[in-house]
């Protein structure tokens, strides 16, 4: 059985951490660590040599939020020699619920184009996730929310969470069997005249026809509709495909919605 750090990497990098401060009167700080995503995990290490020791691990099926940060405290807060010139100033947060509590991590790096790689990257592994509708763009500081100055740490987001991009089209939401559109199919006997003759002309064959077969998908997971047009999917309903043509949209019977093929959530029948 392959061990935690045997799974394939999916992306790393250095990145600049800043405390999550899960206790109470802990100062603020930011140091550099090496970030390792895998499809189970996000891990991060104090640095990317074969002696590196972990300094902390989310799980991605804990993952709830993946959003740009706005952290008014880095520019004076990272320390000198971690990178040069202070270029990390790209700020991201990953919201996860660790032991029915709620923590967010806070990474930053060196380019724009890179945080949103690693924002899409995540979500795309956590797709099937159950997500957070609101989120605090700011960090929570000085006891209150640097972002709308509220008070309570549990209090509700401030702003609308971003709708998440579709799942990558190697992935697959529904699961497929296939079944006839009846059950039975009636079959009418020739019946044979007297002196030996056939089937009068109109008579069926006695020779029962194809049955034919409709698709059916069986949803894994429930899905929210988001657009116009789409269909909620519900855990365990079955859904008779209208077309399947394209490559990630399928229709299907059902209130004509369309939904989307993703592998990550489907198992074998």
């Amino acid at each position: 059985m392959a061990g935690k750090d045997e799974e394939e990497i999916i992306l790393q990098t250095f990145m600049v951490k800043r405390s999550q401060n899960k206790k109470l009167f802990t100062p603020v700080n930011f140091k550099g660590r090496w970030v390792v995503l895998k499809r189970r995990a996000l891990a991060y290490y104090d640095s990317d040599g074969e002696r590196r020791r972990e300094r902390g691990r989310i799980a991605t099926d804990s993952i709830h939020t993946v959003e740009q940060a706005q952290l008014a405290e880095l520019s004076k807060q990272i320390p000198d020699g971690v990178a040069e010139n202070s270029q990390y100033k790209y700020p991201f947060q990953v919201g996860y619920t660790e032991q029915n509590t709620d923590y967010t991590l806070y990474l930053i790096v060196g380019d724009h184009s890179e945080r949103l790689h690693w924002i899409h990257t995540i979500r795309s592994l956590c797709v099937c996730n159950t997500r957070r509708p609101r989120y605090h763009p700011g960090a929570w500081s000085a006891r209150r929310w640097a972002c709308c100055d509220g008070e309570r740490r549990s209090a509700p987001g401030c702003q609308i969470a971003t709708i998440w991009p579709l799942p990558e089209p190697q992935l697959e939401i529904l699961v497929q069997k296939e079944k006839p559109v009846n059950d039975v199919t009636p079959v009418t006997a020739a019946v044979t005249m007297p002196g030996g003759g056939g089937a009068p002309p109109g008579t069926p064959s006695a020779k029962p026809k194809d049955k034919p077969r409709t698709k059916v998908v069986v949803a894994l997971y429930p899905f929210k509709a988001i657009e116009s047009g789409d269909l909620s999917l519900e855990k365990g309903a079955e859904y008779e495909v209208i077309d399947d043509s394209q490559e990630h949209w399928w229709k299907v019977k059902d209130e004509n919605g369309y939904v989307i093929n993703n592998k990550k959530c489907c198992y074998s029948w």
